[in-house]
């Protein structure tokens, strides 16, 4: 028997197999955006190619609504504060539930009842909607669903009888991460960001300046609140703690003025307006979410985009860091659910983008009207998306092994697959060179002992002994 087509099979198939495995994937997904892969299609070029505007009428297409969370209670508070708020810092209060019930309610008056854009029931088809991982956002995204869609559904087998007390409609709100949510929170996660802030902010002479001049402010501050330093970096929590007393009707204990909280939002306004600068710092810290929106955008126009609406519940610094980005003044931080809607409209082959904030139009950066071309819209956003932003928030220098975690699908589970795969091929190869030589070993000695009338020693003798019980099983034609 020739024994080179069973060397070269295997040696054949442990290549492919190595190969195979080498080349990964072939198509990938965003963990934390959960956006499906598209074909190489650029939305500029979609619009570029479209025929002229036709006279046809405007629809909707797209809804993209970013808010802030309701009324809550002071993220920061003092020992003798803590009976003021029962339920802990940082939490969403009945009034705050209100707001965001009374704004999902807008959005299901304009865009079920009046536009007729949104169907009268929920459907997963047509909407999704996300939020950080924190009680307050999480609550109030619930609020909001529950304005825009109040009546859940019945029984299917009894059409009489509602599924949930009181017609209640459950919608799924999904989350992620606090230190992986680069979408909502990358005023958080991103240090590129946290270093030029340090270094050209609040290291600047201008800010040593600004503290200076303040400096009987800060003391009168410290003051009424139990004589703890206060500077430009701390005077946020004494402002959000009063903010959170007066929005609740509370007496102050303390017996502060309120000339001093007035001066103090002021002096806090300053700071915001240099945390949420554009340019630079509006670009990473509001600039993966302008990608998001444009990328949202660039499915519907060709056609691959299936739900018409997309809800971000966050926080007041991810409504100014989009605000930011797009190029608009952030003057001072954005109240209790607040909102930034895109509307994404067809008008024969053109599209055309429009912009809400707290529900009335404005006007985007570099569009001359207030309802934009999407290829106006899309050159005017360009130098703020960012669709890598965990690289644009590196630092310079940072260490690999500092980086954030790759995600499943990542490059850093290609790498174990072809070394077992070499390692399996190799030991593949190695059993069958095996087998063929004792095969050869076992043919030259059946023709030799055959001649002499030996007999033939069993296969099963080579290595360890066979059991006695065993013997005769292990044949030739077993092999």
């Amino acid at each position: 028997m020739n024994t080179w087509p069973l060397l070269f099979l295997a040696l054949a198939s442990f290549a492919l197999f190595c190969h195979a495995s080498s080349q990964g994937p072939s198509r990938r997904f965003n963990m934390v955006d959960s956006s499906p892969p598209s074909r190489k299609h650029t939305a500029a070029s979609a619009a570029a190619s479209s025929a002229p505007r036709s006279a046809s009428a405007r629809t909707l297409q797209l809804l993209m609504v970013v808010h802030r969370h309701g009324d809550r209670s002071p993220v920061v508070y003092y020992e003798d504060d803590e009976p003021r708020w029962p339920d802990g810092m940082g939490q969403l209060t009945p009034k705050g539930m209100h707001q965001l019930y009374e704004l999902g309610q807008w959005l299901r008056s304009k865009y079920v009842d009046e536009l007729g854009f949104l169907p009268d029931t929920y459907s997963h088809f047509d909407m999704q909607c996300r939020a950080t991982d924190t009680d307050r956002t999480l609550i109030s995204s619930e609020g909001l669903l529950l304005g825009l869609y109040p009546n859940g559904p019945s029984l299917l087998e009894h059409p009489e009888q509602e599924a949930l007390p009181c017609h209640f409609q459950p919608v799924p709100v999904h989350t992620v991460p606090t230190q992986q949510d680069y979408l909502l929170r990358s005023w958080y996660n991103c240090e590129k960001y946290q270093h030029i802030y340090d270094t050209q902010v609040r290291g600047s002479p201008e800010w040593a300046a600004k503290e200076q001049a303040n400096a009987a402010l800060l003391s009168e501050a410290s003051h009424y609140f139990y004589d703890e330093p206060q500077t430009l970096d701390s005077i946020w929590s004494i402002v959000d703690l009063m903010t959170c007393e007066y929005s609740h009707e509370m007496e102050d204990t303390r017996g502060a003025p309120r000339d001093l909280y007035d001066r103090l939002v002021l002096l806090n306004d300053w700071v915001v307006q240099r945390q949420f600068a554009t340019g630079e710092i509006g670009r990473l810290i509001g600039g993966h979410l302008v990608w998001r929106l444009r990328e949202d955008m660039r499915l519907k126009s060709i056609g691959e985009g299936v739900r018409k609406l997309h809800l971000y519940s966050a926080h007041d610094v991810t409504v100014a860091s989009l605000l930011a980005a797009l190029n608009i003044p952030v003057n001072k931080l954005p109240g209790y659910a607040a909102s930034l809607a895109f509307e994404f409209y067809s008008e024969g082959n053109d599209y055309l983008v429009r912009a809400l904030f707290n529900r009335e139009p404005i006007l985007i950066p570099g569009c001359s009207t207030e309802y934009c071309r999407y290829e106006t819209f899309l050159e005017a956003t360009e130098m703020a998306s960012i669709h890598d932003i965990q690289g644009a928030c590196a630092v310079e220098g940072q260490k690999e092994e500092d980086a954030a975690p790759a995600d499943e699908s990542g490059d850093n589970g290609k790498l174990a697959v072809p070394f077992f795969g070499f390692l399996f091929g190799c030991v593949v190869v190695f059993v069958i060179a095996v087998l063929v030589l004792l095969f050869k070993k076992r043919r030259g000695s059946s023709r030799e002992l055959g001649s002499g009338g030996v007999e033939m020693m069993d296969v099963g003798s080579i290595g360890d002994p066979m059991d006695e019980d065993e013997e005769g099983a292990n044949t030739v034609g077993d092999l």
